[in-house]
């Protein structure tokens, strides 16, 4: 049996995100220091991140 070949991954292109007025979004810096508005993600997906209360 042959030993198992290294996985090397494929460049990918660098991505170039836009803000809904087009603007180019630098990358880390969409909702700046205080995080994404609460409803940004879905918490029905997973059981686990559904609020309590």
């Amino acid at each position: 049996m042959a030993p198992p070949a290294a996985f090397a991954m494929p460049p990918l292109p660098a991505g170039r995100w836009l803000d809904d007025d087009g603007h180019e979004i630098p990358f880390g810096s969409r909702w700046g220091m205080g995080g994404p508005p609460e409803d940004a993600y879905s918490r029905v997906a997973r059981r686990a991140r559904r609020r309590r209360g």
